[in-house]
């Protein structure tokens, strides 16, 4: 049996990586969304304690702004991921998720610094 020499201009076949790592960024993009509007959805629960502890004991904290400003990272957060996720284009989408990942970490890093007021005046 004679083999025929491989021809170098068939098409490649696409490894199953690439189909995972697509299905993974669009269930990460997904996880973002959601764990974010929850957050979101927290701080803004979070801002009305706080307004009723403060109006009760005469009491003055920048947590209650500091998880504003916190809910706006995470609404830039999911609204990013969502384009993310509507984006055709994988390599812009890759983009936009690095930002997302950084304003998801931010508002993070901003919440637990509001957790650290919110427990100075308790104590």
């Amino acid at each position: 049996m004679l083999h025929e020499p491989h021809d170098h201009h068939e098409p490649t076949h696409i490894p199953m990586q690439d189909h995972n790592s697509d299905d993974k960024l669009h269930d990460h993009l997904l996880n973002i969304i959601s764990v974010s509007a929850g957050m979101l959805g927290v701080c803004l629960t979070a801002i009305g304690l706080i307004g009723v502890i403060k109006a009760t004991a005469e009491i003055e904290t920048l947590c209650d702004e500091v998880l504003a400003a916190t809910s706006f990272v995470y609404l830039g957060a999911a609204i990013i991921s969502f384009i993310a996720l509507r984006t055709p284009l994988r390599k812009r989408a890759i983009g936009m998720t690095l930002v997302v990942d950084v304003l998801f970490c931010v508002g993070l890093i901003l919440t637990a610094v509001a957790c650290g007021f919110l427990v100075m005046i308790v104590l």
